[in-house]
């Protein structure tokens, strides 16, 4: 499985096999390490939400799940510049498991879109399934309503760069 380390470059560029210096978060100790492989994040690859969001636009049925899509995944863009910004890795790392819970519901979300996207396109034509169509579509309607507003309050809660988790003592348990 291995390591997974989160930076910023600050100056130059980074390529695999460089060698870099990161901060071990077990005793923030400085060591060197070998880039394996990069992974640039600008909001779930931007180009696929917005290319996934127009193709639901046509269709009445995912409009508003486009619409939804589109706020959640530039939020989550929002958060993640602004935990980068805090320059202080205990701080943007301290609730990584909410990040994770967020994230994954927007790619979830951006899932169900494509899914609702082609079960509308389906329904369009008469399908010969138009129960199962319906069925995703109703799917789809369910984890817009019910899962992904959650995005919203992990956002609020990462934004906020709460150090609750950070500031529990092991002696205090």
């Amino acid at each position: 499985v291995g390591r997974i380390a989160v930076g910023k470059i600050l100056g130059g560029t980074a390529k695999i096999g460089d060698s870099v210096f990161v901060v071990r978060h077990s005793d923030h100790k400085r060591v060197r390490a070998k880039i394996t492989k990069i992974f640039e994040f600008t909001g779930l690859g931007t180009r696929e939400v917005e290319s996934a969001c127009r193709e639901a636009a046509a269709h009445a049925e995912t409009t508003l799940h486009a619409d939804a899509l589109g706020r959640a995944a530039s939020r989550a863009l929002q958060t993640t510049r602004r935990l980068f910004a805090a320059q202080d890795l205990d701080k943007t790392l301290a609730n990584a498991s909410v990040y994770l819970e967020m994230f994954g519901h927007i790619v979830l979300a951006w899932v169900w879109l494509k899914q609702g996207t082609i079960a509308a396109a389906a329904l369009a034509k008469s399908s010969d399934e138009e129960a199962f169509y319906r069925g995703k579509l109703m799917a789809a309607q369910y984890f817009f309503q019910w899962e992904l507003p959650k995005c919203a309050g992990w956002c609020d809660l990462l934004e906020s760069l709460d150090t609750t988790t950070l500031d529990m003592q092991d002696a205090w348990f």
